[in-house]
């Protein structure tokens, strides 16, 4: 028994030291670094603890606060494919710093926001960042590993964009621990003490080099169209691509749609917590712990993939949240819940990497951002409608919106199993 128990603990080790190996190396290189620090710092807000909170005390209500997702999504809907265009002709790292620099905007706007108008111009402004890192972050990413040690090995594409979503959970995690302390007596202070990381990311972002290899920022491209490609050139050639390849497309929808009821844990965690008895104290440190194990969770895909493969894995982190919110539409004790929670985020953890690379591992090197863009465009429009249909289930009950958001993920993990490449290019049913 000793010898048996000896042997799993070295392979534990052995596969703990691999994945953090690989992060490691992956840390070494200039870019993958400060995108990384970036994206932590960008994901600090400590007022995540409270918001609903803040947005009722400011004169909202659910069906409000999920049609502001869907201003969020329409913003980003517009402006998709003005900046993946930008971002492969003028280069990735100037559109990261102005994507920085919107979001670091919005949450002052928000500060001062009363009524549904400002917190609208808010999610305009989040909105537009993101649609400035749209396609943009995962460009430049694979730009930087592409010459870096091991850049063909299995999954390291997988393994980049899930510690892209740590450094994510990582930030989330920080402003849920903290923001709690900071929003003790008024949800305000949480707010502007977001201030002070939104700021810091945006100089992180300055950082950034236009390649792994430090060329001038006119130099990332390279094929038929250079760096000086025409918008008609870049536009014909991404639609060309996603008329050629229908699964990019319904991957892209998949991802929309499963953003949009995973998400949603984030605004209805609080009322979950209250109706098990849980003190307005103790919501950002639980929803910490949910958002701790999505950082474990992204820690261990290279093996659990080694494992499993890609196709099951992506269905597992469908699954297991729609399991999780069917049952957090029944009524529980404050233990129990905290744990669904934390089924509902870590989860699906690794849902965005898996599908990242296999949306990339399709796309070439030039006008990528542009692609990926196109593809968000598209996914967009159904993430309007999803959000506004969740706000309404929210003013229904908690147990309308469990229901619904559960038996969704619960149906689109079995579409997944039949859609999800298995992965190093391995076809879909949907080619």
């Amino acid at each position: 028994m000793t010898t048996g128990g000896n042997s799993r603990f070295n392979l534990r080790s052995r596969l703990a030291g691999e994945m953090l190996h690989t992060w490691v190396s992956l840390l070494a290189i200039p870019n993958v670094r400060w995108l990384v620090v970036a994206r932590l710092l960008a994901n600090v807000y400590f007022y995540s603890a409270v918001i609903v909170r803040f947005e009722f005390d400011r004169g909202l209500n659910f069906t409000q606060i999920f049609l502001l997702e869907s201003v969020l999504s329409l913003a980003v809907l517009l402006l998709n494919i003005p900046t993946g265009v930008w971002a492969d002709r003028w280069g990735y790292r100037t559109l990261l710093i102005v994507s920085h620099m919107l979001g670091a905007l919005s949450v002052v706007v928000m500060l001062f926001a009363h009524g549904f108008l400002l917190f609208a111009i808010a999610d305009v402004l989040f909105g537009a960042g993101i649609a400035c890192a749209s396609g943009c972050e995962d460009a430049l990413l694979l730009h930087s590993i592409a010459d870096s040690p091991d850049a063909a090995s299995h999954g390291r594409a997988g393994s980049a964009f899930a510690l892209r979503g740590a450094a994510t959970s990582a930030g989330f995690f920080i402003g849920l621990v903290s923001g709690s302390l900071f929003a003790a007596h008024d949800p305000t202070i949480a707010v502007v003490a977001t201030l002070a990381p939104a700021w810091l990311a945006v100089a992180v972002a300055f950082r950034l080099r236009s390649d792994a290899t430090g060329a001038s920022l006119d130099e990332h491209t390279s094929g038929e169209f250079g760096p000086r490609s025409t918008v008609y050139a870049l536009l014909r050639g991404a639609a060309r691509l996603i008329a050629q390849r229908p699964l990019l497309i319904a991957l892209s929808l998949l991802e929309s749609v499963a953003f949009a009821c995973v998400n949603a844990i984030f605004w209805y965690n609080q009322p979950l917590l209250g109706r098990a008895g849980v003190a307005t104290q103790w919501f950002g440190p639980l929803t910490a712990l949910a958002v701790a194990f999505a950082i474990l969770t992204a820690f261990l895909l290279p093996v659990v993939r080694r494992w499993v493969g890609r196709r099951w894995l992506f269905a597992v982190s469908l699954l297991a949240p729609g399991v999780a919110y069917l049952l957090l539409a029944q009524k529980h004790g404050a233990v129990l819940v905290v744990a669904l929670i934390a089924l509902v985020v870590g989860g699906s953890a690794w849902r965005t990497p898996l599908l990242s690379e296999a949306v990339n591992e399709r796309i070439g090197d030039v006008g990528r951002a542009t692609t990926l863009s196109a593809l968000s465009f598209i996914g967009s429009f159904v993430g309007i409608g999803v959000n506004v249909l969740v706000g309404r289930a929210g003013d229904a009950g908690i147990a309308v919106v469990g229901a619904a958001l559960g038996l969704a993920l619960v149906i689109l993990a079995g579409v997944a199993l039949w859609l999800m490449p298995g992965g190093d290019m391995e076809p879909a049913k949907l080619s």
